[in-house]
């Protein structure tokens, strides 16, 4: 009788726990890249003492000693305390900040109160931002200046990513005190957040990789609207 309730007992235990497999203690996270670029994955925490990263390693794809080909960034994931974050990689050049950005990951992770950790939801490529041209702005506007040339048959062309925020601007076109050319745009925020604004002095009809001048901007976006610039980078034309 002894014998038969305990065959019952280990069976009834087996079926409460299918499916119900421990929490694995590492997550371990791949993403393509190409190091010889200059370019890599760099990672952050919305909010941090939940997980960190334990480890991180480039996987070099070369073979046979080539030179230039890409390889695989390899992070290991621990769960520190119970809870939820994001964790965000960027794919960027790090000496040049996120304005070099070119792909992103972002992963919802949660951790429980055994350190084992999990994803969430993961979603991949940069948030899409936005800029609308507007007829007029108001008293919180950020104004941007560049030089430029009305007779030269060049113009500013505006590219905006890296975000989610979304800005609306004023272009006008003026004379400084000594009557050189410039174009004045004045940014209003319409959604909070962050993005990079990048201009570029093109041939009309042309495109970026055309420009003799650049000016990239990375700008907040607060809640009220208004821009402030947190990051510029200038390669400005010379007349």
């Amino acid at each position: 009788m002894k014998k038969g309730f305990i065959t019952i007992m280990a069976i009834l235990l087996a079926i409460g726990c299918m499916g119900c497999a421990a929490q694995q203690k590492q997550l371990t996270i791949k993403l393509d890249g190409n190091i010889s670029t200059g370019y890599g994955w760099y990672g952050s925490f919305s909010e941090e003492g939940i997980a960190k990263i334990a480890s991180d390693e480039y996987i070099d794809g070369n073979k046979n000693g080539m030179v230039g080909g890409g390889g695989v960034f390899e992070f290991t994931i621990e769960g520190i305390a119970a809870g939820e974050t994001k964790l965000t990689f960027i794919y960027m050049r790090e000496w040049e900040g996120e304005q070099s950005a070119v792909d992103m990951r972002v992963y919802t992770l949660k951790v429980d109160e055994k350190g084992g950790i999990e994803v969430l939801d993961e979603r991949q490529g940069l948030p899409q931002s936005d800029i609308n041209i507007v007829d007029e702005v108001d008293d919180k506007s950020l104004a941007i200046e560049l030089p430029e040339d009305t007779e030269s048959g060049y113009e500013w062309i505006t590219i905006a990513n890296n975000g989610g925020g979304t800005v609306n601007y004023l272009e006008l076109h003026e004379q400084d005190e000594n009557g050189n050319d410039k174009a004045v745009y004045y940014l209003n925020g319409e959604q909070q957040g962050k993005m990079v604004i990048e201009f570029y002095y093109v041939p009309e009809g042309g495109k970026a990789e055309d420009a003799s001048g650049s000016a990239i901007y990375t700008v907040n976006i607060a809640a009220d609207g208004r821009v402030t610039v947190a990051n510029e980078k200038l390669n400005l034309p010379q007349f």
